[in-house]
């Protein structure tokens, strides 16, 4: 069941980056269809994509050339990846206001996500927004992967707070799972990668089933959210 607030909330924010912070699309397309020619298959369209993304590299590669393909495939398209990391990225609306709000109010701040570790630091460096994080947990930290609650775990031991002293923002359905798994109250914001579920999996789905607990619009709504929860 998704947390409740406590009646002491909160000590630290968990984000996700790709399609919550960052828009990479762009990239993530460009890196897969390099891949998708090298392997001799039809390009995809970034709508196509952006179902595929969300679970980690080596699920995205497995969703393009199959299971079998991934030991070949997977270091060709972060070979490719690494070329584009921040080249095109774009950061959604009122991030960089939303991270300042949040950090002025002293809470801790944690980028959580499944996007392989070693491509996380340089691409928040490029986009300067780097110094904001306290923590960056990426693919490879844990052995298990968002919607598994240990990336989120592994964020507040690092962190040294209690899940239930944390919010998660997200965009996806392995955002809020992760976050009700690890006790993290879990909030949504309406835009990013519908991920495999489309849009049975949108924010306004999730928040209608009780896998997210609400629907902010963006990063500083959230901020304003969390914010306002702990002068309640």
């Amino acid at each position: 069941m998704t947390p409740m607030p406590t009646l002491n909330p909160y000590r630290a924010v968990l984000i996700d980056l790709d399609g919550t912070l960052v828009d990479t699309l762009s990239e993530i397309a460009v890196a897969a269809n390099a891949m998708l020619a090298d392997a001799g298959r039809p390009p995809m369209s970034e709508r196509e994509t952006s179902e595929v993304v969300g679970e980690g590299a080596a699920a995205l590669v497995a969703a393009l050339v199959g299971k079998a393909g991934v030991d070949v495939w997977l270091p060709v398209y972060l070979t490719h990846y690494r070329r584009h990391n921040g080249t095109t990225a774009t950061l959604y609306p009122h991030v960089r206001e939303g991270l300042a709000a949040l950090s002025a109010a002293g809470l801790a701040v944690a980028c959580v996500t499944n996007k392989p570790r070693e491509l996380v630091g340089p691409l928040l460096d490029r986009l300067g927004i780097a110094d904001y994080f306290d923590c960056i947990v990426g693919g490879g930290d844990t052995v298990e992967k968002k919607p598994h609650p240990a990336p989120l775990l592994h964020a507040c031991t690092s962190m040294k707070v209690a899940p239930g002293d944390c919010v998660m923002i997200g965009d996806s359905k392995n955002d809020a799972l992760a976050a009700s798994a690890a006790g993290v109250f879990s909030l949504t914001v309406p835009y990013g990668y519908p991920g495999f579920g489309g849009v049975a999996d949108s924010a306004s789905a999730l928040l209608e089933r009780g896998v997210t607990c609400a629907i902010v619009r963006d990063l500083l709504a959230a901020a304003h959210w969390i914010l306002d929860e702990r002068r309640a």
